[in-house]
């Protein structure tokens, strides 16, 4: 990390998200004279990095995957715990498992051999990790990437242990984040190589159903659901889920860990095993054909704010993360920002009100008047 963070670096940044935790942004990074990427960076709110203990322990899970080098992982590139706490990492073109069992937005269902593939290359990148004496403990739809070219990429390694339960997690958050967290863990707080297939096993149910697992209105509720929750094998939730499969996920999600297969790597091979007994030869060139046509425009659009990063202009603006009322922060010393953030092509917009107030606003609108009315009918009507 230190030999990049020495490097000369310069960025154009456009805001992808704004988190509980961090002001998450695409940026160009200069790593040499003639070298030139996309990065991610995701800058701690003030709120967050006023957290000593977090920062800490943050910035030591970050380091301490700095050695694990894999195609698979989304590597972290630089991370500091100075006043503008931020962590560098590469930049994935592609969409994270959630997006893609999103039918009721009208999405296309997810192949049986795509959803395969993508869970199979998903557990070969976690048993690289866990040879490596590393766990993800977190391993969500939204670790969890596949690239446009049909590739696996799984972020946030070394993350979660930081603090999983963490206060600062969006509302909501916990809520889906425990439908992927094994039993053993919730009893227990007890987490090992097959804890992590747990949750390969939640993704591929999930993908191949295209229903969530674990359900409620609550993070108690979806503790009750992992716990002692129904589970019916995909096949008997879809008909089209061939039931080949069912032993294989079924197995994946037991609740002794005992019964699990005994490795992420023996847990995709049993995956492999299916799809060759049902002749579905899939790879990474129909993952990514599939996912060119199902997301074509939001390809396109990534595609046009990838070349506008890239290749924009730098125009010397400040880039200030969010305040949150109320929220202590470390004071931020102009000599202490980095020359990474010192210039930056425009003011980063706010982000857009809830899609849900301009309806509810109307809503309120629409009933104040009928209420006018009739006061005035009531008013009128003696007269």
């Amino acid at each position: 990390m230190g030999a990049v963070s020495d490097a000369p670096t310069q960025r154009y940044a456009r805001r992808l998200a704004l988190t509980g935790i961090a002001e998450v942004l695409l940026a160009r990074y200069r790593f040499a004279a003639d070298d030139e990427r996309l990065v991610v960076v995701k800058r701690l709110l003030p709120h967050v990095r006023s957290d000593e203990e977090f920062v800490e322990a943050l910035v030591r899970e970050a380091r301490r995957v700095e050695s694990f080098a894999h195609d698979g992982i989304v590597r972290i590139i630089d991370v500091t715990d100075d006043a503008e706490c931020r962590v560098v990492t590469d930049y994935v073109s592609g969409e994270p498992i959630e997006a893609l069992f999103e039918r009721e937005k009208g999405r296309a269902p997810v192949p049986v051999g795509v959803a395969c593939r993508v869970v199979a290359d998903a557990a070969a990148i976690v048993h690289a990790g866990h040879d490596a004496s590393l766990l993800h403990r977190d391993l969500r739809p939204s670790k969890v990437f596949v690239t446009y070219d049909g590739r696996v990429r799984i972020a946030d390694y070394g993350v979660a242990g930081a603090n999983p339960n963490h206060a600062y997690t969006q509302p909501g958050t916990l809520r889906v984040r425990y439908g992927y967290v094994p039993p053993e863990y919730l009893t227990d707080e007890l987490y090992d190589e097959r804890s992590d297939v747990f949750s390969l096993g939640v993704l591929l149910w999930e993908l191949l159903t295209g229903r969530r697992l674990h359900e409620g209105r609550s993070p108690a509720d979806v503790v009750r659901a992992v716990l002692h929750g129904e589970l019916l094998p995909p096949s008997h939730v879809d008909a089209s889920v061939p039931p080949e499969l069912d032993d294989v996920v079924m197995a994946a999600l037991a609740r002794d860990p005992q019964q699990r297969p005994a490795s992420a790597l023996a847990f995709a091979e049993a995956i492999d095993g299916v799809l060759a007994r049902l002749h579905l030869k899939v790879g990474p060139e129909q993952v990514g054909s599939w996912m060119r046509l199902v997301f074509a425009s939001e390809l396109a659009s990534r595609r046009r704010y990838e070349q506008e990063v890239l290749h924009g202009e730098e125009r010397p603006d400040a880039l200030v993360a969010p305040e949150l009322p109320g929220a202590p922060s470390r004071p931020i010393a102009p000599s202490a920002t980095p020359a990474f953030f010192a210039s930056n092509p425009e003011p980063i917009a706010p982000l857009a009100p809830p899609r849900w107030r301009r309806p509810l606003l109307v809503t309120m609108l629409f009933v104040f008047l009928a209420i006018a009315a009739v006061a005035v009918t009531q008013i009128l009507e003696p007269m």
